[in-house]
């Protein structure tokens, strides 16, 4: 019976652990990818916080099926004239109040606290997930670039060794670690040098 026992212990834990690495492999990987990208924006990129200037300018261009080749194209008085009516809409849009834009990012940092966390894991169990290899349309790289400094020292090492295995390149590694650095160095190649002195 004690036997019994402890096969059933094994069987269960080896079977969540397979279940776990399996759903960060291929297809499954992607949608968790996909959802990442999806959660990163799903505030930041709310019309009611960004601008909508641009989106109108775009909106009366679509109406005039004036393509951007075409707008480029413009002299720089006629694209000035289309600036004109597109912030004449927009100046007419109520105003959103700083209350909401507040609420609408602590939700935001809710979900990016989520999408960290998430990611951590990935890389934890199966690497970094490099959109070279993957069938994956996008690749998670904002994640970590909005994560919360209670992040920051884990994140620092995961990303370290993942980028010693090139799974993450100097360019991605030099933006975390800037971000994690405060954003006050521009230099991505210092950024690196910093860090590899510190480390090593």
């Amino acid at each position: 019976m004690k036997y019994i026992g402890l096969s059933v212990l094994i069987i269960l834990i080896f079977g969540c652990k397979t279940n776990s690495v399996k759903k960060y492999q291929g297809v499954e990987l992607c949608k968790i990818i996909f959802k990442l990208n999806e959660n990163d924006q799903k505030y930041r990129g709310n019309e009611l916080i960004t601008n909508p200037f641009f989106s109108i300018l775009d909106s009366i261009k679509n109406a005039e099926n004036i393509s951007n080749e075409i707008y480029r194209g413009f002299s720089l008085e006629k694209q000035l004239e289309y600036g004109r009516k597109a912030r004449a809409i927009a100046n007419k849009l109520p105003q959103i109040s700083e209350q909401l834009i507040d609420s609408l990012m602590i939700l935001q940092e809710i979900l990016d606290n989520k999408n960290t966390e998430i990611l951590i894991d990935v890389i934890k169990k199966a690497g970094y997930p490099n959109i070279d290899s993957l069938p994956c349309e996008k690749s998670p790289d904002l994640v970590f670039l909005h994560s919360q400094p209670q992040y920051f020292k884990e994140i620092k090492l995961l990303i370290t060794e993942e980028h010693k295995k090139e799974a993450i390149n100097d360019f991605l590694y030099g933006m975390i670690l800037r971000h994690i650095g405060g954003r006050k160095e521009n230099d991505l190649k210092k950024v690196i040098n910093d860090i590899e002195i510190i480390i090593d």
